[in-house]
């Protein structure tokens, strides 16, 4: 009779480990507005259905518990490093929102957002929730639970990446999304500032002018016309950019 702990049940505990950890922290899965129950029921049914395809590639259940705790530790952090720069990506249209907000003359209003459970922009948070969307709509979450299964053929169950280049990739994806964050609000920075340009030649021109009541009407116009009408490119331009960032891993996903 096979021992059942040994050749079914902790093979696919190790997947559903990688497989959580990766719902638990990748976009759309890890949302606070999706509830803990929800997400482990998620990544457990998946692994239900990879484990299959995944259990010859299993090593079994080993003798020692230092080595059992090593595989399960290994496990969640290559899960995590699956999806932490899809999800530090995501941080682009928070800072692309904040700007947004700062030229439209909303940097005061804000509401409460139940993607990161916190206070935010209005900018921020409709630009978050279409982004939520958007990860579906576009089936992002495929490559990443495709990442998960094509990720056992580089790193097998129990394996580690190398430090110094996935720090090296986490660093980097710091810094495109500040850089992308500054490209999508792009349209309605330059927008208000060429608003706040003219604002000011009439301040000059007309000195009887109240700019004060004059500019806020404007620029809330001005920034929310630009925000609606490159609203679909911003998004478009961010959906491109996050899939160069789906994972850590230089990971081919392709369907079969």
């Amino acid at each position: 009779m096979p021992d059942l702990a040994s050749f079914y049940v902790f093979p696919f505990l190790l997947i559903f480990f990688r497989m959580g950890a990766m719902i638990l922290t990748a976009p759309g899965f890890s949302d606070s507005s999706i509830n803990t129950r929800t997400r482990l029921i998620v990544a457990f049914t998946i692994s239900a259905i990879m484990f299959p395809l995944l259990a010859e590639d299993m090593p079994p259940l080993p003798d020692q518990t230092g080595l059992m705790i090593y595989f399960i530790f290994a496990e969640i952090v290559m899960g995590i490093c699956l999806s932490i720069t899809a999800r530090l990506f995501m941080g682009a249209l928070s800072v692309a929102g904040e700007l947004v907000a700062y030229m439209s003359g909303f940097q005061a209003a804000t509401l409460f957002d139940p993607i990161g459970g916190a206070n935010t922009t209005a900018p921020t948070l409709y630009m978050m929730i279409a982004a939520g969307a958007l990860f579906f709509i576009s089936n992002f979450h495929h490559v990443l639970l495709l990442g998960v299964l094509e990720s056992y053929k580089t790193f097998p169950a129990g394996s580690l990446p190398a430090l110094e280049p996935t720090v090296a990739v986490i660093v980097q994806t710091v810094e495109d999304v500040f850089r992308v964050g500054v490209q999508i609000s792009g349209p309605v920075m330059v927008t208000g500032f060429l608003g706040y340009v003219v604002l000011g030649v009439f301040n000059r021109l007309i000195p009887q002018l109240q700019v004060f009541f004059v500019a806020l009407p404007v620029t809330v116009t001005l920034g929310l016309f630009m925000f609606a009408i490159s609203l679909v490119v911003m998004l478009g331009v961010f959906g491109v950019k996050l899939r160069e960032h789906a994972t850590v891993f230089d990971v081919e996903v392709t369907r079969q």
